[in-house]
């Protein structure tokens, strides 16, 4: 075996050495190098630059697209928020908690400052910036924010809250259980419609019969080139 291999290997390299093993090789590096050199100038092309600009545009657009429809989304999950800058002595506003132990606005004092910002008796009180003047859009990330859990949770911050100006978070008070109740079953309604024109969204009255169970699913979809699917 020791001799076979010996003989092997004395083989292979007669076969290195040979003229047809080294005109094969050079014309192997050769390819490989025409090869490297074609793709770095098609890379500096102006129609390669063209197409690679144009897929960095496409995919900004589309992220751009898809993070807007994002927060449109999201923001159809959440009750509408009101952030309110008080600037006054007085807040104006009659704080209680509710039966879940979180901060509620009782009542809004005549011609205060919140009851011009449009704070509304029921309204939960659900996060305070500190610091700066008017809230914008980029405060919303990077101001100090301390979200609100409840009532008691507030009560303890009492005299963070004399600084002024400060701005408070608050949750309408138009979205509750009963109410989402109430938008699944017109929902329903209205796919079970019988009524002219309804024929496209018009769900067969026995497959709700024999279901165990409705999920009313909100998607949005967006595709251009690349695509992003997004909801719950």
């Amino acid at each position: 075996a020791q001799v076979a291999g010996a003989m092997l290997q004395e083989q292979v390299s007669i076969a290195q050495d040979s003229e047809v093993w080294q005109t094969t090789k050079k014309k192997v590096n050769d390819a490989g190098s025409v090869m490297e050199d074609a793709g770095l100038k098609a890379r500096q092309s102006t129609a390669w630059r063209s197409a690679e600009s144009g897929a960095l545009q496409s995919y900004a657009a589309v992220s751009s697209v898809a993070t807007e429809g994002w927060k449109q989304t999201k923001a159809s999950f959440t009750s509408p928020k009101l952030h309110v800058t008080f600037t006054q002595p007085t807040l104006g506003l009659q704080i209680v908690k509710d039966s879940e132990g979180c901060p509620v606005v009782q009542s809004v004092d005549i011609n205060s400052e919140g009851q011009q910002l449009g704070v509304t008796p029921g309204m939960k009180i659900c996060e305070v910036y500190f610091g700066g003047g008017l809230l914008t859009e980029e405060d919303l990330t990077t101001r100090p924010c301390v979200k609100i859990k409840s009532y008691d949770q507030l009560i303890k911050m009492v005299k963070d809250l004399d600084q002024r100006p400060i701005t408070m978070g608050f949750l309408s008070a138009n979205t509750s259980v009963e109410e989402e109740l109430a938008r699944a079953v017109d929902i329903l309604d209205k796919l079970s419609s019988q009524e002219s024109g309804a024929a496209l969204s018009e769900l067969p009255v026995h497959i709700l019969q024999s279901a165990r169970g409705v999920a009313l699913l909100r998607v949005a979809k967006i595709g251009l080139g690349f695509s992003a699917k997004i909801g719950r």
